[in-house]
């Protein structure tokens, strides 16, 4: 088997069907898998992909998501097991959001990890940090829910389930996949 096609397959990528399936922590790896996937599928045709994630950095979430919506092609986003917390940032790139019936997504306020060593000045600047992106998150789901603000921001101090249907009724994604 030549390189090209060892890297391909361990993307979890069909480049027939130009189908992939993203699964696991939302992390550096999984930014690099969307990375290379996206560059292997290159051309006009929609690319699909499988999510199942339980969430993870919101950071890279959000770079994932960036390299989605940059994309030429239309990008579909189907939701196979489960979407939460930072995994729904990824999802709302796409161009067309899908779930399956028994799938789920999970939206909150999510919460943020730092060294325990830091100084008060660093805590200030990644707190901003974090801030920043949370509140790119509040925006990204005002926007789909159109819910008011304040109503969202307390609502996500709890986690919120909608599974199948009604991730659809909410607007966290288009409709139910397979379309029939």
């Amino acid at each position: 088997m030549a390189d090209e096609e060892k890297n391909v397959s361990g993307l979890e990528l069909d480049p027939k069907s130009r189908q992939m399936f993203l699964q696991g922590a939302v992390d550096t790896d999984m930014l690099a898998k969307v990375w290379s996937g996206l560059a292997s599928l290159k051309g006009s045709q929609p690319i699909t992909i499988f999510l199942n994630s339980d969430g993870g950095d919101l950071g890279i979430a959000w770079s994932i998501y960036d390299l989605i919506t940059a994309q030429d092609n239309v990008v579909e986003i189907v939701v196979l097991g489960y979407a939460c917390s930072a995994a729904t940032v990824i999802l709302q790139a796409a161009d067309r959001r899908y779930i399956t019936s028994n799938s789920y997504v999970m939206i909150h306020k999510g919460g943020f990890d730092m060294a325990p060593d830091i100084s008060e000045d660093g805590y200030k600047v990644w707190m901003e940090n974090a801030l920043f992106y949370q509140n790119k998150m509040y925006d990204l789901y005002f926007e789909r829910m159109n819910i008011p603000m304040g109503k969202l921001k307390k609502m996500l101090l709890k986690d919120c389930i909608y599974v199948g249907e009604q991730a659809v009724t909410v607007g966290l994604v288009d409709q139910i996949w397979p379309q029939r």
